[in-house]
């Protein structure tokens, strides 16, 4: 009992001096007295913190490699240099540093990585970090076309030049999913091919145009725009309504005249005697109570106040009483 008692003693006493006087004992020491510690016992941050036991410890003898990534991590949370952490003197599969990596893939090179790292791995830290890609030599010559495709939907621009391959081939989808991927980027645009005839989804014109303005409308198909589109477009970029194809919105449905009009007042010009018959007591409603007032009656004069309804009355004078003048 007494004997116990003396190693208790003896190892509460080393990890004291282990974590609290490492400036006041040589390497030798500390070697000593740190075979006498459980190192699983002492909390991270009395190490992490304690730049003098850095300096001094066996981590390869004293600190598990996953604790050790562990410990750099946290350090990276707390805006620490991990310099300090000797994180080279394990040995490491890519699954036990991908969450450091998917963080700060530079470390890769400080890293030693036992084994091949496979196209899939790659992926997991590169769909977080799309630089990892171009920032070492994967050997990506011995890919076949569907894992290559994998690599250039992640979007990285650097990459997707450096392949030199025709993606224009790839079908609209896989385009624009490469387009989005890269945030839409002005140079990745490009060389997917959006600029050819066939790119012709509305849906994915519409995106590119609402993410870029007016850089690329004159080069993409824009034929293919539905008025709904422009309505969409023109909530973002106001100023391209001088964009649309008029023909198109005055041939269709006058609904989406009035919804243009709500977002640009200019194109209230186009809502004349031969169109206004078309308008349905809510496209009143919504012309009206925003536009119809002393200063612009136009409108008030082309409306057949006899097809209001109920509601839409109702409407009028919650929102705009004096419209009630009209009521027959």
């Amino acid at each position: 009992m007494q004997k116990y008692n003396k190693d208790l003693f003896f190892k509460a006493l080393s990890v004291d001096v282990a974590l609290y006087c490492t400036d006041s004992i040589d390497k030798e020491e500390f070697d000593h007295i740190s075979n006498s510690i459980d190192w699983k016992a002492i909390p991270d941050r009395y190490i992490k913190y304690n730049n003098s036991l850095l300096s001094k410890i066996n981590w390869k003898k004293h600190i598990d490699k996953h604790r050790a990534i562990r410990i750099a991590i946290s350090s990276l949370h707390d805006n620490q240099d991990i310099s300090k952490y000797p994180l080279q003197v394990y040995e490491y599969d890519f699954f036990d540093v991908i969450g450091i990596l998917k963080i700060m893939p530079s470390l890769l090179d400080k890293l030693n990585i036992s084994g091949d790292i496979t196209v899939d791995q790659v992926i997991l830290v590169a769909q977080e970090k799309p630089e990892f890609l171009t920032m070492y030599d994967f050997n990506f010559d011995n890919l076949n076309e569907e894992q290559l495709m994998s690599l250039v939907r992640i979007g990285n621009q650097d990459f997707i030049e450096s392949m030199n391959i025709d993606l224009s081939k790839l079908s609209l989808e896989e385009r624009f999913k490469i387009i989005k991927s890269s945030n839409f980027n002005h140079s990745t645009i490009s060389i997917v091919g959006s600029f050819k005839e066939d790119f012709n989804n509305h849906y994915y014109i519409r995106e590119i145009i609402i993410k870029t303005g007016d850089v690329f409308f004159d080069l993409l198909n824009t034929s293919s725009l539905y008025p709904s589109d422009w309505v969409v477009i023109l909530k973002y970029h106001r100023h391209m309504y001088d964009k649309i194809n008029m023909e198109d919105i005055l041939n269709g449905d006058i609904y989406y005249l009035i919804e243009i009009c709500m977002i640009v007042p200019d194109m209230l010009k186009y809502i004349n005697k031969d169109n206004c018959k078309k308008i349905s007591s809510r496209g009143w409603e919504k012309l009206l109570v925003k536009y119809g007032n002393k200063n612009e009656n136009r409108l008030i004069n082309m409306c057949d106040f006899s097809k209001i309804e109920p509601r839409s009355w109702s409407f009028f004078q919650r929102e705009k009483p004096e419209l009630l003048l009209y009521k027959t």
